[in-house]
């Protein structure tokens, strides 16, 4: 069963700077997430981040926003909703304001299985957008379709994405494997 309500996580994280009082810093951030069923046509998930940086003249960057980007084209876990599919992993990191969106609608059979033959194989279809934004850049978007329950009677787990990213237009594209355990 789904929750009712979506969860909403509070973060605030002071930083100190050791030998330079100007790297002192404030981050606040929040998160929200939802995992909802839509009845006979699947589940819907959203996982939104977030957060602003202030009381610092500079933020060093380990301690700068740093997205979770993939540059192996494999997904050993479920984390499809805090991570992006096709992007460097410090391609995006900041110390401005920023917003971070993760939105997966999984069908559950609902259009795959409407398909004669296809059906058959039980598998599951995925869309996905995924972005990234702060104020002094243009956003980042990953669009994503994917394939998932992929395997074999009982051993069903595998997924198969193909993901286009873009940023002031289009960047590259490529195919993500996951196993989820």
């Amino acid at each position: 069963t789904s929750p009712k309500y979506p969860k909403l996580n509070f973060n605030f994280e002071k930083g100190f700077g050791a030998t330079n009082t100007n790297d002192n810093y404030d981050h606040l951030s929040v998160n929200i997430s939802q995992n909802f069923s839509l009845e006979n046509k699947g589940n819907f998930s959203y996982n939104l981040f977030g957060g602003a940086f202030f009381g610092a003249e500079s933020v060093a960057f380990m301690d700068a926003k740093h997205i979770n980007g993939n540059q192996t084209h494999v997904n050993l876990n479920d984390s499809y909703l805090s991570n992006f599919k096709n992007v460097g992993y410090y391609d995006f990191s900041t110390s401005e304001n920023y917003l971070e969106y993760h939105f997966e609608h999984d069908f559950k059979g609902y259009v795959l299985g409407k398909i004669p033959f296809i059906n058959k194989l039980n598998y599951n279809l995925i869309l996905g957008v995924h972005g990234f934004t702060v104020k002094q850049q243009k956003p980042y978007n990953e669009l994503s379709v994917g394939i998932n329950n992929i395997g074999w009677k009982k051993y069903r787990f595998l997924r198969v994405d193909y993901v286009r990213s873009y940023h002031s237009g289009f960047v590259n594209d490529g195919v993500l494997f996951g196993i989820s355990f």
